[in-house]
């Protein structure tokens, strides 16, 4: 079963204008009325600049002037940079971190309050992920928007839960689940960005898991699948080279898949379905894509205008065929049974 990950959000201010003496993020966040809102302005020294809002969930682009105490944002861009102009918010500097904001769409005008925050004082539930300290200093905008959202980071299967997990592997997984929150918030203006987690297991010492991606914006929509592994007594996350001999498995995929009929005929009926669309065996195509409880996961993967063919398990080569072809590496010999 795959689980959504899910994203909820604040607002935010960022921007360098004649006001400040540097450039630097100038952060806000206030309401309208019960919903939050942030306001991000990176402006060069002129005072112009493409600006983002996150209110409501969402994240819009729009275009910025800044001038003495004021900051204007006007518009609603879509994903080709066209301006909406439907859209006006003024932000007035009161006095020391306070500011004054209204908010104007079509007939409605709001007025609202709001301040600068001071990131040494918001605190992140997930402050102790380094990925979580880089993005602190990286991009305030996205640390206290992810630091004003609520969202689970916990994964579990059929055959154990998230608690059971040692401290460090749980920050591990955190971690990587974390990064894809982030990957949800860094180009909304341009469309959005789903992940879905699935194939998550615990077998060998070696938990796994599947993330399925889609992005839906710009000119050219794309998804992506990846496959997972951390090393439960290592209490690290492990590429699939530190499993197997990559380069000499991926010359060899056709070959042993050939010793495989059943699967082979599988991956060749899956060609035919296709009309010679997705032609699994042409070179450099089909690729070790992850570790599985029952062997490693041969995947496919294609040029753009070909991705409907994509498929991060279309096979599986068994641990002890691997271990007899001496594609195991040392220490993870243990997985072919000996």
């Amino acid at each position: 079963m795959k689980t959504p990950l899910l994203i909820t959000g604040l607002f935010i201010l960022s921007f360098t204008s004649d006001i400040f003496s540097q450039e630097e993020h100038l952060i806000l966040q206030g309401k309208i009325g019960k919903n939050a809102i942030t306001i991000d302005v990176p402006c060069p020294k002129d005072g112009g600049c493409d600006a983002t809002f996150y209110y409501k969930g969402t994240q819009v682009c729009t275009e910025a002037n800044v001038e003495n105490d004021t900051i204007i944002l006007i518009g609603e861009k879509n994903h080709f940079g066209e301006n909406s102009n439907t859209i006006t918010i003024k932000v007035v500097k009161q006095k020391d971190d306070r500011w004054r904001g209204i908010y104007t769409k079509k007939d409605t005008v709001n007025n609202f309050k709001l301040t600068t925050v001071d990131l040494k004082k918001l605190p992140h539930k997930y402050g102790y992920l380094q990925s979580v300290d880089t993005l602190k200093k990286e991009d305030p905008f996205l640390y206290v928007i992810t630091a004003n959202q609520t969202y689970d980071l916990k994964i579990s299967g059929n055959n154990f839960t998230f608690d059971s997990l040692s401290t460090k592997v749980k920050h591990i997984v955190e971690d990587i689940l974390f990064q894809e929150i982030i990957y949800n918030l860094v180009r909304p203006c341009d469309g959005s960005y789903e992940s879905t987690i699935s194939e998550v297991s615990v077998c060998n010492n070696i938990l796994s898991f599947q993330i399925d991606a889609g992005w839906d914006g710009g000119a050219h929509p794309d998804f992506s699948s990846q496959i997972m592994q951390i090393d439960l007594k290592k209490e690290k996350k492990i590429e699939l080279g530190e499993i197997i001999d990559l380069e000499t498995l991926s010359i060899n995929i056709i070959n042993i898949l050939s010793s495989f009929p059943k699967q082979f005929l599988e991956v060749a009926d899956r060609y035919k379905e296709s009309e010679g669309e997705c032609n699994y065996f042409e070179e450099g195509i089909l690729r070790p894509a992850g570790f599985s409880c029952n062997g490693i996961c041969i995947g496919a993967t294609f040029y753009r205008a070909a991705r409907s063919c994509d498929d991060p398990r279309i096979a599986i080569i068994p641990f002890d065929i691997l271990r007899d072809r001496g594609y195991l590496t040392p220490d993870y010999e243990y997985l072919g049974g000996k």
